[in-house]
């Protein structure tokens, strides 16, 4: 008995060891279905994630394909609202009613297209009209430029009222309308006008060196007008004079001191033009000069004989003469004289005296210079004389004045021989 006890015990300890290690043993029946079990979760967990790729594959796909359909749909209602024109011409038909619209028909269209009328501008606000002769005056029309003037009617009557011209009728451009008047050079602005008939020789007298004596200046200004008085640049009170002689009638020119050949012998006067002298010192004299009084149509020359020889010396003069609009009168002191010539290259207008009056001081000289001077306008059809303000000259002037009309010639200022010699050409 004692022996059968102490046996039982071993085999109840190793199942307590064996219980503790590892739990109870597993019978081969419990063991096959734990495996069952296993396998089939792992498979249930592979259908699970089949089926959820499959739905987020689809839910991509029809994403996909709604995005196609609405970019379709939305080139397809531009496309069918906007048919292009460049390609296609629109087939007129029938007028369409109310109710009864025909659908539009694209055809080709033929070889010559006709070109398709512009689609009506939307409407425009109407404004009411201002009228002119109510409430605001007109402004004057501004001419057109030639390219851009537009052809009217003979007949059309103005729409707007023409700008009164200042311009005087000698000065007028022929075949203009007097819409705009052009800008006037200085020798138009001055200019004294005269009614001369075209069909008589024409006579301008010009005397230089008015205002060095005062009593002959003023001699001089009571002859009868028009005639042209040269005032020397250096000569007194030279705004009194030459107001009173433009009341009177007659032109005003600027008579300039230049150098002579013999300049020790003969002195040209104050802030004469000197060959020797800098530029700067010619342009200062020559601004001397020209401001000493206005309303004169141009300048020529005192003395000068050896100045107006040199053709550089001579530019700057009539480059002044240029910026102000002014013409020259060459008073052909020397045969060799070249300043009508830079004139003309400058682009101013010039004139050349013809004849001397008074170079010899007696009165019977004087009138066998005025002789000439006629036989000179009668060839050419107008003449250029110059003279002096002194006693003998102005006396045979006065009388051949008072004749010359009678014998069918004009006596006209300096600037009427310009716009003469112009016409003829």
């Amino acid at each position: 008995m004692v022996q059968k006890k102490s046996a039982g015990k071993p085999r109840r300890a190793a199942s307590a060891r064996s219980a503790k290690k590892g739990g109870a043993p597993k019978r081969p029946s419990q063991k096959r279905a734990g495996q069952a079990r296993s396998r089939g979760t792992a498979s249930g967990k592979t259908g699970g994630d089949l089926l959820q790729r499959l739905f987020v594959g689809g839910m991509r796909l029809a994403m996909v394909c709604v995005g196609i359909f609405g970019v379709g749909l939305i080139l397809g209602l531009y496309f069918s609202q906007t048919p292009p024109v460049a390609s296609l011409a629109l087939e007129e038909g029938p007028a369409a009613t109310p109710g009864n619209e025909p659908p539009y028909r694209l055809v080709s269209p033929p070889s010559s297209t006709p070109a398709l009328k512009p689609l009506p501008a939307p409407p425009v606000p109407q404004v009411a009209e201002v009228k002119p002769e109510v409430s605001t005056p007109l402004v004057p029309a501004i001419e057109p430029t030639p390219d851009r003037q537009i052809a009217a009617r003979p007949d059309a009557e103005p729409k707007t009222p023409a700008v009164v011209s200042t311009e005087p009728p000698s000065v007028k451009t022929a075949g203009k309308p007097d819409l705009v008047p052009e800008p006037m050079l200085g020798w138009q602005e001055y200019a004294v006008a005269v009614n001369a008939s075209p069909e008589k020789p024409w006579i301008a007298i010009v005397l230089d060196d008015v205002g060095v004596h005062r009593s002959n200046a003023w001699r001089a200004i009571e002859l009868p007008a028009p005639l042209t008085l040269a005032f020397m640049t250096y000569a007194g009170d030279l705004p009194k004079m030459t107001a009173q002689a433009r009341r009177q009638g007659h032109e005003l020119m600027v008579h300039f001191p230049m150098e002579p050949q013999n300049v020790e012998k003969n002195n040209p006067g104050e802030n004469a033009l000197l060959l020797d002298l800098p530029r700067p010192e010619i342009e200062r004299r020559l601004d001397w000069g020209l401001s000493r009084f206005d309303g004169f149509v141009g300048l020529n020359n005192h003395m000068g004989s050896r100045y107006t020889e040199d053709a550089e010396a001579l530019r700057p003069v009539m480059t002044a003469l240029k910026e102000r609009g002014l013409l020259f009168l060459d008073s052909r002191t020397s045969a060799q004289s070249v300043a009508g010539r830079v004139a003309r290259q400058e682009g101013l207008p010039v004139l050349v005296r013809d004849v001397f009056l008074d170079h010899e001081p007696t009165a019977e000289f004087v009138t066998q210079q005025l002789a000439e001077l006629e036989a000179v306008a009668l060839r050419k059809g107008y003449a250029i004389g110059i003279g002096h303000p002194q006693p003998y000259t102005m006396e045979v002037l006065e009388r051949w004045l008072a004749s010359a009309r009678s014998r069918g010639f004009e006596i006209v200022p300096l600037t009427a021989i310009l716009k003469r010699r112009g016409e003829l050409g």
